[in-house]
């Protein structure tokens, strides 16, 4: 498309400015569906964030930007990361779902049961109840065949 030049500018001037402007940015690129930007921002935020409070908020939005873009490998590490440095959060719940879909695609569905568990075992966070029953299902279906 005609903007991606610019877009790219955009995001290659903005990788220079403070951790707190990069995440913002990063953010509102994620949420209008540029991953790949959204991407680039969320890295160099995240190589500048050792103790910055949104750690657990960036993690989360840059594995699922790394999903978004199909490196699930990436995405993983990040969820698994997240899950062990935030444990209790919102953001590590989050990430036992992500990580539950990222075993169903690999055909891991005993790690992928595992994950949907940890987040039907998480009651105070029920964003992902509905979608880990299912997926929680869908997995068991696959084993039983």
């Amino acid at each position: 498309d005609k903007f991606r030049a610019l877009r790219y500018d955009f995001v290659n001037v903005m990788k220079d400015s403070t951790f707190d402007r990069m995440y913002q940015w990063g953010v509102r690129l994620f949420k209008s569906g540029f991953y790949k930007e959204s991407l680039v921002l969320f890295k160099e935020a995240y190589s500048k964030s050792k103790n910055i409070i949104f750690r657990a908020e960036l993690n989360d939005y840059l594995a699922r930007s790394y999903m978004h873009t199909g490196d699930l490998s990436e995405a993983q590490d990040i969820f698994l990361e997240t899950t062990k440095k935030f444990s209790g959060t919102k953001e590590s719940v989050d990430a036992y779902f992500y990580l539950g879909l990222i075993y169903f695609v690999n055909k891991s569905y005993p790690k992928a049961q595992a994950q949907f568990e940890k987040v039907l075992s998480q009651t105070q966070y029920s964003e992902h109840e509905i979608a880990s029953r299912y997926w929680l299902w869908r997995a068991s279906q696959k084993l039983d065949n």
